[in-house]
């Protein structure tokens, strides 16, 4: 089993795990980052969900901080730009340059990281996560941290450290697909 410590542990490499991870970094502790994908981004990268959705109201932009950065990195290379449909604005994107660009920010921050990685269970103490415990090809591990982020989008730390929480509608538990 590989044991690995940190200041900061976030768990989820979508949008919120990489602007959690990356602000932390620059704030000067140890980032270790984990996600279940083999690459980063989440559910725009994962699920090809785009464009990003209202970019600016009234006229003024409203992306601002660590997303504008990535934005703005992606626009760059010329693999984004706004867009509007039915009066909404947006950034279209592409998919795959956003996954390079998040792989870059992490670098530049010092953020370590693995891929591959499925949360398998919380490390616990006295009301607190301190860590979780993970599995993938290279085998188990336990990330034991001072300060543990949940940003899976399914709320999978949380759960393990036996948060309670709701799954489907109230009484009939029905989901939409």
């Amino acid at each position: 089993m590989s044991i690995y410590t940190t200041d900061v542990l976030v768990a989820g490499g979508g949008p919120a795990g990489m602007a959690a991870a990356i602000a932390a970094a620059r704030m000067g502790v140890k980032v270790f980052l984990i996600e279940q994908m083999g690459f980063l981004g989440g559910m725009p990268t994962a699920g090809m969900v785009s464009p990003f959705q209202i970019s600016s109201v009234d006229g003024r932009y409203i992306i601002t901080g660590i997303f504008a950065e990535i934005i703005e990195r992606l626009k760059k290379e010329g693999m984004a730009r706004d867009g509007a449909l039915f009066g909404q604005t947006h950034i279209e994107f592409d998919h795959e340059w956003l996954k390079l660009v998040l792989f870059d920010m992490l670098k530049e921050a010092k953020v370590q990281f693995l891929l591959h990685t499925f949360i398998t269970g919380a490390v616990t103490q006295k009301m607190s996560v301190r860590g979780v415990t993970t599995q993938s090809k290279s085998g188990e591990s336990k990330i034991f941290s001072s300060v543990t982020i949940d940003c899976t989008g399914d709320g999978d730390v949380a759960a393990h450290a036996g948060a309670k929480y709701e799954k489907g509608r109230v009484g009939a538990g029905a989901m939409q697909p």
